[in-house]
């Protein structure tokens, strides 16, 4: 799962908008917004590698969690 949290703040410190990441996610900034709104529950491994382009400390931890709570 997604640490949502650490996600909007790697955003705004990256100063990437809502829109900048529904153009790297290829995606409505609609859609993001829910995303963001669930707890990542809806971000999927393809998302969050393309939000490791952009933002790449902060997925390094983030895969291995996204991972690891799909092995359980």
């Amino acid at each position: 799962m997604v640490n949502i949290r650490k996600l909007k703040a790697k955003l705004v410190e990256k100063d990437i908008s809502i829109i900048e990441l529904a153009n790297v996610l290829g995606i409505d900034k609609s859609t993001v917004y829910r995303k963001l709104n669930k707890s990542g529950e809806n971000f999927t491994v393809k998302d969050v590698e393309k939000i490791s382009k952009i933002v790449p400390k902060f997925t390094a931890g983030v895969v291995m969690s996204s991972l690891a709570s799909h092995l359980r």
